[in-house]
């Protein structure tokens, strides 16, 4: 006679009279790994370091982490199938989450995830990814007609003034930094990845800045994460 099953202490009960023989069957298997992994990209999917926010997962019905770019968590698992499902930030692009196990790639896609199934003694690895939105830099450019580096009432905006992103940081306009020119009213948007940049006015022959006037080349200098947003940067 065959026996299965255990009792709630892991033994294996049997009951044998005599002369009889009793096969007892017992299975033993090695919890799996799943370890998630969470990677932040640029806009077009340039290598960063962007660890300025946690990303929230859930791995189902084990556990949760908050990671952010470059860290990854691990989760002790029985053999079974799970799904890891990340909760979307608005402020970056979800771009996909991908699964391996020694190298090759498994899963099924999730819309923010991968369900993965786990066999004894594996250990896969499930890689979700973002990407950073672009942020926007918003200014004025004015006609200070007293020269007092404030604008005052009667001081409107210039239009067809190039504003620039100083990438090199050498006072000057060269060509590939990202720039834009100032509309009817004086106003200007320039669109960046995040990062710290020197924003910058070209100067027109005939004209004197007075706003701002500073060390930088008397540019300003900011900083914003993805999709953020400096307001305020403004010439006289």
């Amino acid at each position: 006679d065959e026996v299965s099953g255990i009792d709630n202490d892991n033994n294996h009960p049997a009951t044998v009279t005599p002369g009889q023989t009793t096969n007892c069957s017992i299975g033993n298997y090695q919890n799996g790994t799943i370890t998630v992994e969470k990677i932040v990209e640029g806009p077009q999917g340039e290598d960063v370091t962007d660890t300025s926010t946690l990303f929230h997962f859930s791995v189902g019905g084990i556990g949760t982490a908050d990671l952010t770019d470059n860290e990854t968590e691990d989760f002790d698992v029985a053999p079974g199938t799970y799904s890891v499902v990340e909760t979307t930030d608005e402020d970056y692009t979800f771009f996909d989450c991908t699964a391996e196990y020694e190298g090759e790639s498994i899963g099924v896609p999730l819309e923010f995830g991968e369900e993965v199934t786990v066999d004894s003694g594996d250990f896969v690895t499930v890689t979700c990814v973002n990407r950073q939105k672009t942020g926007n830099v918003y200014g004025l450019k004015w006609n200070d007609l007293n020269g007092d580096g404030t604008q005052d009432e009667g001081e409107d905006g210039l239009e067809e003034w190039k504003i620039f992103a100083d990438l090199n940081e050498n006072g000057s306009f060269d060509e590939g930094e990202p720039n834009t020119l100032t509309d009817s009213d004086g106003n200007y948007q320039l669109e960046l990845v995040p990062g710290t940049y020197r924003i910058c006015e070209v100067e027109q022959s005939g004209w004197q800045q007075t706003y701002p006037l500073n060390e930088q080349n008397n540019c300003h200098t900011v900083t914003f994460g993805s999709n953020g947003s400096e307001r305020g940067i403004d010439f006289g």
